[in-house]
C-alpha cells in the first residue's frame, strides 16, 4: 500500500542537525541575560473565557493580550484592560495595584459593560455641540409646537412668554403659576395622532450588536481540546457556517459557507501555508491541532482584509513557535490520547522557558491510527452488486485509512518593550493512506 510522503526521511538528518546548532545559539543567548530582571517582580493577569485577547497596559504603556505574565518593577502600578466591542465602545477595566519586591501577583481582571471610548466621545460631543448650535439659530425660539394629550381635554404649548395665571373656564380655582415659555388652555377636540407600530426586544442578560452576530470564530483553551480532532477540517466543523472536505479520516479541509480550495485562506501565525491541500482533497494540511494554541476563523466581508483570494473566509493557527511576549521561567504541557473507532494513539509535549528577555518553545507531536472500523461491508449493496466477483469486499475494516505522523519545532525570540525580534524551524512527516483507491 503506497502512503503520501509530505517530506523524505532524508531530511530528518538536517532536521536534528539544524536543531543541535540552533540549541546551542539560544542556550548561549540564554546565558548572557540570565539576570536581566532579577530585581522585578512578577504579575500575572488572566481573563475569562470570553474576554481571551484583552489588551494589558502597565502605567498606559500595552504589554500584550491576557492572559498574560511579565515582569514589572515593585511598587504601585497602574493597571487597565480593555477589549474592543465595537468601533465606538469598549470594556474596561482599570485599578492601581501595589506590587512587592520580588514577589508574584496575580490579578483576575473582570471587564465591566461596555462604555464609550475616545472615539465614542468626540462623536457624542461633536452631537451634543450641534443640538445646542441648533437650538440657538435665529428663529427657533418663535416657533410654537402643540403636543395634544388623549387621555385629557389639554394641550401643551411653546411660546415666549413670562409666567402667566392659568384657570379653567366656569371654575374659580387659586392661582398655578407655570414655568416660563409654558401655557396650559383648554382644547376641547384635539386631533388623534396616529404613530405607527414599534416593536422593542431586548435580552435580560445585556450583550452588543457585535457579540450576537460577530463574523469571527475563535477556539483555544478548553473549547480547542474538546473539539480538538486529527485533521485541521474536522476540528472546525463544527463552527456556525463551517464544514469539511473530508476525504478520508486523514485528509480533511475546511470549508465556509460553502466555499473551499484557493477561496479559503489557511494560514499559520498570520503568515499563509505552502502545502498543495488547495490544489486536491486528498492532500492533507500541514497543521497539527494537537500543538495549537488558538485558532481563528474569519467570514464574510472581514476576510477580504487578507486578500482577494480569501472570499469565503480565512483560518489562523497560532502556536506561539515564535513567543510574542516576555517568558519569565518555565512552563509546559503535555497532551496525550488513546481510543476511538481508529485506535488512535497521540501525544503533544509543548515547553517554553524564558528569563524576561529571551523566550524560548519546543514542541513534539507524534501520533499513529489502524484501519477505522466500521459496522458492515465497506461499499453500499448497490455497489457490491455492480462489482466484479473477484473484487475483494472488506467488512468491518475501511481499507487504507491508517496514518502515522511526526512533527517538531524549535523557536526563540528576543522580547522588548517596543516588539520582539525571532526566528523558528520546524518539520512534519506524514504517511497516510486514502480510502478512495486501496493502493495510494
Amino acid at each position: 500500500m503506497l502512503k503520501h510522503v509530505i517530506r523524505g526521511a532524508a531530511q530528518r538528518a538536517q532536521l536534528f542537525t539544524h536543531a543541535v546548532y540552533l540549541m546551542s545559539l539560544l542556550f548561549l543567548a540564554f546565558a548572557v541575560f540570565p539576570k536581566a530582571h532579577a530585581a522585578g517582580s512578577m504579575l500575572s493577569v488572566t481573563c475569562e473565557d470570553k474576554d481571551m485577547g484583552a489588551e494589558v497596559f502597565i502605567n498606559g504603556k500595552f504589554k500584550g493580550k491576557c492572559p498574560l505574565d511579565l515582569t514589572v518593577p515593585a511598587g504601585k502600578l497602574k493597571l487597565k484592560v480593555q477589549k474592543k466591542v465595537d468601533a465606538l465602545n469598549d470594556r474596561v477595566f482599570e485599578q492601581e495595584i501595589r506590587v512587592g519586591k520580588g514577589v508574584n501577583k496575580h490579578v483576575k481582571v473582570p471587564l465591566v459593560a461596555a462604555q464609550l471610548n475616545a472615539k465614542g466621545k468626540q462623536l457624542q460631543s461633536k452631537r451634543l455641540s450641534l443640538e445646542q448650535t441648533e437650538m440657538k439659530k435665529p428663529g427657533t425660539e418663535d416657533k410654537r409646537e402643540t403636543v395634544a394629550i388623549p387621555t385629557t381635554n389639554f394641550a401643551i404649548i411653546n411660546p415666549v412668554v413670562p409666567p402667566v395665571v392659568v384657570a379653567a373656564p366656569d371654575v374659580i380655582n387659586p392661582p398655578i403659576i407655570m414655568p416660563p415659555k409654558v401655557m396650559v388652555t383648554d382644547q376641547s377636540a384635539p386631533e388623534a395622532i396616529l404613530l405607527p407600530q414599534i416593536v422593542v426586544t431586548a435580552n435580560p442578560l445585556g450583550s452588543a450588536l457585535f457579540d450576537l452576530v460577530s463574523p469571527v470564530s475563535v477556539l483555544t483553551g478548553k473549547d480547542l481540546s474538546f473539539r480538538q480532532e486529527s485533521t485541521l477540517g474536522e476540528t472546525l466543523s463544527k463552527l456556525p457556517g463551517v464544514s469539511s472536505t473530508y476525504f478520508g479520516p486523514n485528509s480533511s479541509r475546511p470549508v465556509i459557507r460553502g466555499l473551499d480550495g484557493d477561496r479559503v485562506r489557511i494560514m499559520q501565525n498570520g503568515v499563509g501555508i505552502l502545502d498543495v491541500s488547495a490544489l486536491s482533497p486528498d492532500h492533507a494540511t500541514a497543521i497539527d491541532p494537537l500543538v495549537t494554541d488558538r485558532i481563528e476563523v474569519v467570514r464574510g466581508p472581514a476576510a477580504l482584509m487578507y486578500g482577494g483570494a480569501a472570499v469565503g473566509g480565512v483560518v489562523n493557527s497560532l502556536d506561539n513557535r515564535i513567543p510574542q511576549s516576555s517568558i519569565q521561567g518555565i512552563t509546559g504541557r503535555v497532551e496525550p490520547r488513546i481510543g476511538g473507532a481508529a485506535n488512535e494513539r497521540s501525544g503533544a509535549a509543548v515547553v517554553e522557558a524564558g528569563n524576561g528577555v529571551v523566550a524560548l518553545h519546543a514542541d513534539v507531536a507524534s501520533r499513529r491510527t489502524d484501519d477505522l472500523r466500521i459496522p458492515g461491508f465497506a461499499r453500499s449493496n448497490r455497489q457490491r452488486a455492480l462489482d466484479d466477483p473477484t473484487v475483494e469486499q472488506t467488512q468491518g475494516r475501511l481499507i487504507n485509512s491508517s496514518s502515522k505522523s511526526d512533527s517538531a519545532a524549535l523557536g526563540a525570540s528576543l522580547t522588548l518593550d517596543k516588539g520582539y525580534i525571532g526566528l523558528s524551524y520546524s518539520d512534519m512527516q506524514s504517511n497516510y493512506g486514502t480510502v478512495a483507491e486501496p493502493d495510494v
